[in-house]
């Protein structure tokens, strides 16, 4: 895994706005699909990959978690624990599962999308974030 290539392709997203089930850069995107355009562009997920359907404001009332569901059904992570290492999965809480992800970049920052901000580097020593945050899982590599 490329760290210069996950942090390059990350920086290319920022600004673009968010658009539930959209992978289209600078036109629209929502933070499962920004992370899987990520790592394929990375090379790190087969191209093919794509995420099942979803509703948005599922997070708050399912008892399961369609992105660790998806996350575990691809064989391609494992769970990890500090000190994170840029390309990481984080999976936080919204509403009462993991309902929201983002990849680890460096220093405590992490890209992901949200609905009002879009596409944008945030640190998980911010207590909205730091406090959800409920999973890590590392790509499988050959260098992991």
């Amino acid at each position: 895994m490329n760290p210069e290539v996950i942090i390059r392709e990350a920086q290319s997203w920022l600004a673009t706005p968010f658009r539930a089930h959209a992978k289209v850069k600078g036109d629209g995107v929502d933070c499962v699909n920004l992370a899987l355009a990520i790592y394929q562009k990375a090379g790190i997920l087969p191209a093919d990959i794509v995420f099942p359907p979803y509703h948005i404001g599922s997070g708050a009332h399912l008892d399961l978690s369609a992105v660790a569901q998806f996350v575990i059904a691809t064989r391609l992570f494992r769970l990890a624990t500090a000190p994170f290492k840029t390309g990481d999965l984080l999976g936080f809480n919204l509403g009462k599962v993991i309902h929201h992800v983002g990849i680890y970049i460096e220093r405590d920052n992490f890209v992901h999308c949200c609905q009002k901000a879009g596409v944008i580097f945030s640190r998980l020593d911010d207590p909205t974030w730091g406090k959800r945050l409920q999973a890590v899982w590392r790509p499988i590599t050959k260098a992991s």
